[in-house]
């Protein structure tokens, strides 16, 4: 019995090695994964509360600069003033009442309250010790190295407010504490600064705002096959160069060789079908991908390559359909004769960004409208000078 247990182990073993060697050898390709808005709603307006502290105000600046390239944000000046003409001071739980008459006042649109909780860094200093070793491996004396970490704690919260239809979302908590550790032999090192880490966790928090009032993108790394055989290897440098559509030729022409070629081996017919799958789940087109990736997945069961892919696209298809069932729930505007289908990434990159000349021109027109300080007008036109 012991000599069959293991004899069966490097059985078992063999085909996740193997797949350890594809993945090892065989180019990563990325494919993008659209994520449908974390509301669930189609936003196109979005009003932002008065922040309730410096902090918040901050966030608030940078959430406006970054939507008013995607989105319609609400003047932050006029709404005060609409605020205050209808004497909301709005700081507290929203009741439904006040949602219907901000819902008359501003029109369709999502309403946020953005407030950071905390912001704070902690400082720490310490020691640790690392053995010295001979040759030998025998211990001969320890190194003392001085540490110093900065810390920074972050807590805020978003709770949005559809105006269209009065619904009240729960609050998102929004939590981090990143950390940088400087480190020397000699004297007692600085603690790194905080302005960094402050950095970090704002960015987060954007990302995370964005997330729920508009589509993203999640990029997954996959493999391609580029063997020689069959052309897979020229089927992968022409997507390497970006034709994407000369790839899924190159890759067809591969795999109805593989099928026709008496004598192909099963490994060879089970990657250029999984080739064209990927072509196709890369180009958005994730129905034509199926078919393909399941044709690879028969040819080896325990090819956990295959199955990823194959799970991959079934997870894109589902976000689809979530995409779908957002844009059903959306209203039309009323001169629009059809509805326009949901958009399908055609590739897996992010959307073109804006030309330095155009960014510069909408951030001057934030400045102008009141929406951000000058203070970060002039920060973000750096930012942006800097690309050129």
């Amino acid at each position: 019995m012991r000599v069959s247990t293991l004899l069966l182990v490097p059985v078992l073993a063999a085909p996740l090695q193997a797949q350890f060697f594809e993945r090892l050898f065989n180019p990563d390709v990325k494919v993008a994964l659209t994520h449908p808005p974390g509301l669930g709603l189609k936003v196109s307006r979005v009003a932002f509360l008065p922040p309730r502290n410096d902090a918040s105000a901050e966030l608030v600046s940078l959430l406006t600069a970054d939507l008013a390239d995607r989105l319609e944000v609400v003047d932050r000046v006029n709404l005060q003033a609409v605020l205050r003409e209808q004497e909301l001071g709005l700081m507290g739980h929203l009741e439904p009442a006040t949602v219907a008459r901000l819902g008359k006042l501003l029109g369709p649109s999502v309403l946020l309250t953005v407030d950071v909780h905390q912001i704070q860094a902690r400082t720490t200093r310490g020691t640790r010790m690392q053995d010295v070793r001979d040759k030998g491996g025998k211990v001969t004396g320890q190194r003392t190295f001085h540490t110093a970490r900065t810390r920074l704690e972050f807590r805020a919260s978003v709770q949005a407010v559809d105006l269209e239809t009065g619904r009240i979302f729960g609050a998102r908590a929004l939590r981090l504490e990143p950390e940088a550790a400087a480190e020397t032999e000699q004297g007692r090192p600085e603690p790194p600064p905080e302005g960094p880490l402050r950095d970090q966790a704002l960015a987060y928090a954007r990302r995370e705002v964005a997330r729920l009032l508009l589509p993203w993108n999640e990029t997954r790394k996959l493999i391609f096959y580029d063997d020689k055989a069959f052309g897979m290897k020229e089927a992968y440098k022409r997507l390497s160069e970006g034709d994407v559509a000369g790839a899924l030729a190159a890759s067809r022409d591969a795999y109805e060789q593989a099928r026709s070629q008496a004598g192909a081996e099963p490994k060879h017919q089970g990657r250029t079908a999984y080739n064209v799958g990927m072509c196709h789940f890369i180009r958005g087109d994730y129905d034509e991908a199926l078919p393909f990736l399941r044709a690879a997945r028969d040819t080896d069961r325990d090819n956990g390559i295959y199955r990823d892919a194959f799970q991959e696209v079934q997870r894109a298809l589902d976000l689809r359909e979530e995409l779908q069932r957002v844009e059903a729930r959306s209203p039309r505007p009323a001169e629009a004769a059809q509805p326009e289908p949901p958009a399908r990434p055609a590739e897996p990159a992010q959307p073109a960004k804006p030309g330095v000349e155009e960014r510069l021109e909408r951030l001057e027109a934030l400045r102008k409208k009141g929406l951000i300080t000058p203070a970060e007008y002039q920060q973000r036109r750096a930012e942006i000078l800097k690309e050129l």
